[in-house]
């Protein structure tokens, strides 16, 4: 039996994603049927393209990976500075993940961006930076 073509498989993740308030649900099915299929190596990529989709309809999603929990008015603000980054979008979505590897500042992941303000991302470009003037 031939397998679902990928844009099948996204476009119903992200009808299913409209229609239901249950995302660990729904986050159990996906995995289920991945893994059915023996296409557990393509969720990233599936769920990076459902993003795309839902953003093409308004819903911009971002994923912040943060060293501490952020509070409420954090993530208010943060959503309205994701949201003045993307005037099209008519919702914005937070997804919250605390990494306990994460020194501090946070990296925010969209569908198609990264936008990396960690204490390690701003240590690795200042030692690319230094390294390149001594070469």
């Amino acid at each position: 039996m031939p397998k679902t073509p990928r844009a099948e498989v996204v476009r119903a993740i992200a009808h299913k994603l409209s229609s239901t308030s249950d995302a660990a649900t729904l986050a159990q099915e996906v995995a289920g049927y991945l893994i059915s299929e023996g296409r557990e190596a393509e969720l990233e990529s599936i769920m990076r393209d459902v993003m795309v989709l839902r953003e093409s309809d308004g819903m911009l999603e971002a994923d912040v990976r943060v060293a501490h929990e952020l509070d409420a008015a954090s993530i208010a603000e943060l959503t309205a500075i994701v949201h003045s980054e993307f005037p099209a979008a008519k919702q914005v979505l937070i997804a919250q993940t605390v990494d306990a590897d994460m020194v501090g500042g946070m990296r925010i992941d969209t569908a198609d961006q990264q936008l990396d303000l960690s204490v390690r991302g701003k240590l690795d470009t200042f030692k690319r930076l230094t390294n390149q003037g001594t070469m």
